[in-house]
């Protein structure tokens, strides 16, 4: 009985070893895939035929940025908050498939209350245009990234938050869509972030609420007689004195006769 047992056992501890000699090997034949496939990806988008995509990376950061900038400027957008805001209406009308499918006059009706010149947004729009067909002219699939969560953290692998503000702060908007080939952000997207408003410390008391409106009271008749309170028929009002009544007084200020 012992020896079967024993038997047993070796068997069991062969087997376990035959298992986890299979797992690593299938763990390093995964790494092998792995790397292979970004060997080969690496290659490819380092291929001639993905380089015209570094020189639309360059035009499409030239006017995101300071291009971009300068319209909100002119157009008055007011503090960093209204020039990123401005700069975001910019590059949607420019580069969301939708609006750029209506058409530039549409595009800039879409600004609503932003006061760029039409001069102005139609250097942009032929810009912009000679980008997007350059990189439809590749080939190649890509899109602009316009997708993001409001209030979540910046995912520095293909956001990157714009001059001065932080990175650790939550995003609040999209500045300027990524420029996405494939599986690849040749240009990241251009975020601005805003500190979260400050959280009520525990234990700490909350705003006063507001005092409860007095009931409304009926208007008095002006009419009416007061009422007197009980207190006022006990008391009794002294007959006054003869020799202490004062005469009253005329008006040519003698006692009166």
């Amino acid at each position: 009985m012992d020896d079967e047992l024993s038997r047993l056992a070796a068997r069991v501890e062969a087997l376990e070893e035959l298992t986890a000699r299979l797992a690593q090997g299938q763990q390093d034949h995964d790494a092998w895939l792995t790397s292979l496939s970004q060997r080969r990806t690496a290659e490819r988008l380092t291929s001639g035929d993905y380089l015209v995509h570094h020189q639309i990376s360059q035009s499409y950061r030239d006017l995101i940025g300071q291009r971009l900038l300068d319209a909100a400027v002119m157009a008055g957008a007011d503090g960093e908050l209204g020039e990123a805001a401005a700069r975001a209406s910019l590059a949607r009308a420019l580069f969301d498939a939708e609006m750029v499918g209506r058409g530039a006059e549409d595009a800039l009706a879409g600004l609503g209350d932003l006061p760029v010149p039409a001069d102005g947004f139609w250097q942009l729009w032929e810009s912009a245009a000679q980008i997007r067909g350059d990189a439809l002219a590749s080939g190649h699939a890509h899109r602009w990234v316009f997708d993001f969560e409001p209030g979540a953290a910046m995912d520095p692998s293909w956001q990157e938050p714009l001059e001065g503000c932080e990175p650790a702060d939550p995003v609040l908007l999209v500045v300027a869509p990524a420029y996405l080939v494939e599986d690849k952000y040749y240009v990241k997207q251009l975020v601005y972030t805003q500190p979260s408003p400050p959280e009520p410390e525990p234990g700490q008391p909350g705003p006063a609420e507001p005092a409860p409106a007095e009931a409304e009271q009926p208007p008095a008749d002006p009419l009416a007689r007061p009422r007197r309170p009980r207190w006022w028929r006990r008391l009794r009002r002294p007959a006054a004195s003869t020799a202490d009544a004062t005469p009253p007084v005329s008006p040519a200020g003698e006692p009166g006769q």
